[in-house]
């Protein structure tokens, strides 16, 4: 991971062009949701079709329905918090990615951003509706960016920019959308928070510091905690599921017999969704945030990643 943009100034103009909307693709699904103790829509990517196409499903697993629908790879599904659009990655070519945003009722598409050639992932938005965070790399240089786009296509904000070639990647938005944090890798991946605004010179804070691998922080819907992966030791590279509040308190969520990456909490925050490798692929999994109630969700020849929940 890591291309570093030219310069900001310059990044930031080719961030701006206008959405282009797409017609819908053919198949237009109509969403239902589920009454359960945890409402909401699971959105995921999977390969079941035979590339990575975006899916949602009740939070049992059932109801399963698929979003989109073209030849090439569309991953990383994040919803609005109207629960009704997704923005997503869709990768347009070898070294290039965009973010899209569809209606998960009526299959309609919109490009987000356009830029070429850059490589737009980890897409995050804000809680009230107005920006996507996500992370941006040129593959003209080495080392990324976090950065924020509003949904008008004419506003961004700089959230971390690379220093010494680091790389800056998987932003999320706290629950008041007044910080974010994300993960920066610079000699080894840690987990940062950081003020969603401009006046404080983009000060950091640390929440780990070690030289295991974090990744993909997810803020709870209370603000006090925030999920992430991380491997489970320095000799073992496996994966588990993890917490940490914002004065740097650990708490364990999982740590096996599965390789778990997360994935997303459930609007109460009594439960998580993470997908975990399931044989050659990945399945999607649910379990309460005491490590109790494991639950698989997909089983699929596909891969399953990327859970998302919406609210």
């Amino acid at each position: 991971m890591g291309k570093a943009w030219l310069a900001l100034g310059a990044a930031l103009v080719l961030l701006t062009a206008s959405p282009t909307t797409h017609a819908a693709p053919s198949l237009a699904p109509s969403v239902v949701r589920q009454q359960s103790p945890d409402e909401g829509l699971i959105a995921f990517a999977s390969t079941r079709d035979g590339d990575a196409e975006i899916f949602v499903m009740n939070p049992d697993g059932s109801d399963v329905r698929q979003i989109t629908d073209n030849s090439v790879d569309d991953h990383s599904p994040d919803w609005a918090p109207d629960g009704r659009r997704i923005v997503f990655v869709r990768e347009v070519g070898a070294e290039n990615s965009d973010l899209y945003i569809v209606d998960a009722t009526t299959g309609e598409e919109q490009a987000f951003t356009t830029a070429k050639p850059w490589y737009e992932s980890d897409p995050a938005w804000s809680p009230n509706g107005k920006w996507i965070a996500f992370a941006s790399e040129s593959p003209l240089m080495d080392g990324g960016d976090v950065v924020a786009l509003h949904v008008d296509g004419k506003r961004s904000r700089a959230i971390s920019l690379q220093d010494e070639n680091s790389t800056n990647v998987d932003p999320t938005w706290s629950p008041d959308g007044k910080r974010l944090a994300f993960i920066e890798y610079y000699d080894s991946y840690d987990l940062f928070t950081t003020r969603f605004c401009c006046s404080d010179g983009y000060k950091k804070r640390a929440l780990t510091d070690d030289s295991l691998v974090e990744f993909h922080p997810e803020w709870s819907p209370d603000g006090d905690k925030i999920l992430y992966g991380r491997t489970i030791s320095r000799s073992v590279f496996k994966h588990g599921l993890y917490t940490v509040t914002r004065d740097g308190t650990q708490g364990v969520v999982f740590e096996g017999p599965l390789d778990a990456r997360p994935g997303s909490w459930s609007p109460s925050a009594e439960a998580i969704v993470f997908y975990a490798q399931a044989g050659t692929g990945y399945d999607i999994y649910r379990i309460q945030t005491d490590g109790t109630g494991l639950t698989r969700l997909t089983d699929d020849p596909g891969s399953d990643q990327h859970p998302d929940w919406s609210n």
